[in-house]
């Protein structure tokens, strides 16, 4: 399951990032638009927003890590024993606290 998913999941990773700072975008313009100064006057907001990041960075160097060190040897030799996902328990609390962080931004910006 994990070896067909994993191009996948690198793609995703990247979106995320990339919509991740298009949100940010938008609402630093709303937040303008409000109050008339920017995001940059928020502390809460971007102290946030910087362990959001943090995690999905960390996230994403979990990946390549699993990505670029990955054992081919099962591979090539054929051989079908059962390999756990690598660090799948760290990545599940990590996408658990970028939705906490998530949900905590969206409460600090309205």
């Amino acid at each position: 399951f994990y070896q067909h998913y994993r191009k996948v999941a690198g793609i995703l990773l990247v979106i995320l990032l990339f919509t991740g700072g298009i949100n940010f975008h938008y609402v630093n313009q709303l937040v303008t638009a409000q109050t008339g100064s920017g995001i940059q006057h928020h502390p809460k907001y971007l102290m946030v927003f910087f362990v959001k990041l943090f995690l999905v960075l960390f996230l994403l160097t979990l990946f390549l890590y699993t990505v670029i060190f990955k054992s081919d040897d099962a591979e090539e030799d054929g051989d079908e024993t059962y390999e756990a996902i690598p660090f799948q328990r760290t990545a599940l609390w990590i996408g658990l606290f970028i939705l906490l962080c998530a949900a905590a931004m969206k409460h600090l910006h309205q």
